[in-house]
């Protein structure tokens, strides 16, 4: 039986003085060849090209991505498993909020806030993950807003291709709380524009 290895992966990222500096992403390995690893990490990564301006939907290491990309310091990350909850990361100007970040973003879609849609850990939360899922792919229009003020308007081209609807089998979003099929979905609330 393979041991759980737990190590962190140290990428490369150019630092100001044009030297290469480590930077840390946990990750579990079941104990094996590391060389194998960056190699089918990479060949992932170069298969699954992101598309500015456009939804794309990418998978590795058991996880499906659906990503939102406007640029390279700008976008949205929903990360899903049939193990882990849903996680949803954005990235604004180069600042990362949600998930594992220290602030928040919020989604309005066609005028509806989703507030903190990541957030599946309580019954108001879970309920309202699918819903979202379900306007995402529909949507018109797409802004993402963030608790320290900042806004990104996302693509809303190809939502429908790369987010599977939520009643098929390839919709794997695993709430923290389970979903509760007899209550009814919360009211939501327009957002104007300021």
């Amino acid at each position: 039986m393979p041991t759980l290895i737990t190590t962190e992966l140290k990428p490369l990222t150019q630092s100001s003085n044009g030297r290469q500096r480590q930077t840390s992403t946990k990750q579990a390995i079941r104990g094996g060849n590391m060389r194998l690893l960056y190699i089918a990490t990479g060949l992932l990564l170069s298969s699954t090209a992101l598309q500015a301006g456009q939804w794309t939907t990418g998978w590795g290491q058991g996880t499906s991505e659906y990503i939102a990309e406007v640029d390279a310091k700008n976008g949205l990350n929903i990360a899903c498993n049939d193990i882990n909850p849903v996680r949803m990361m954005a990235t604004v100007n180069g600042k990362e909020y949600g998930s594992f970040a220290s602030q928040s973003f919020d989604l309005v879609v066609d005028g509806v806030r989703y507030t903190t849609p990541y957030d599946t850990g309580s019954r108001l939360g879970a309920n309202s993950f699918v819903p979202m899922w379900d306007h995402l792919r529909r949507a018109k229009t797409i802004t993402l807003e963030t608790q320290d003020g900042q806004t990104l308007a996302l693509p809303t081209t190809g939502a429908t291709s790369a987010l599977p609807a939520s009643n098929s089998r390839e919709f794997g979003c695993v709430m923290e709380i389970a979903v509760d099929d007899a209550t009814p979905p919360p009211k939501y609330t327009r957002h104007s524009p300021s």
